[in-house]
């Protein structure tokens, strides 16, 4: 019982420098997996009123992904007014150990937000588009969107026109 109390007490030691050593070994890519990088757009709602802006935001993530440096085409979206809200850095850690084993996973990104205004009521896309990141282009998803005319009521009438 002594014998299994003092292994116990140097060994716990010992495995508290030796996570320590790990944990400063630093976290690079090489040493916990290859950086992979994924690229969404995310709207916050799927049907919309012709005129109303909405949210548009575009997350890239991955484990070695640095902020933007150039923004995606936003030229494809003929039936949108587009405006660049800026971007914001997002970034998540996490260690597990299991059975002695430690795991250390590290997200970077960033997300990209756009106010949005459909130009025209119907079904409307917006296609996908490309987003530069590490000097590679990563495509989005399209997203399909039901833009309705504004409702007219006795008191309000709404005329909405583009230019």
């Amino acid at each position: 019982m002594n014998r299994l109390k003092m292994l116990t007490g140097r060994h716990a030691l010992a495995l508290l420098a030796a996570c320590a050593l790990v944990l400063a070994a630093g976290t690079g890519q090489g040493a916990w997996g290859a950086a992979d990088i994924s690229v969404r757009a995310l709207v916050g709602r799927e049907t919309v009123t012709l005129g109303e802006p909405f949210l548009l935001q575009i997350q890239v993530e991955g484990q070695d992904v640095s902020p933007a440096t150039q923004p995606p085409d936003m030229s494809a979206l003929h039936d949108f007014s587009v405006e660049s809200l800026g971007s914001r850095s997002n970034s998540s850690s996490s260690i597990t150990i299991v059975n002695g084993r430690m795991s250390k996973v590290e997200t970077h990104g960033y997300v990209l937000s756009f106010q949005l205004t459909p130009k025209k009521a119907g079904r409307l896309t917006i296609p996908s588009l490309s987003v530069p990141v590490e000097g590679k282009t990563y495509p989005t998803q399209p997203i399909l969107l039901k833009v309705e005319p504004p409702e007219a009521t006795e008191d309000f009438h709404l005329k909405v026109s583009f230019s």
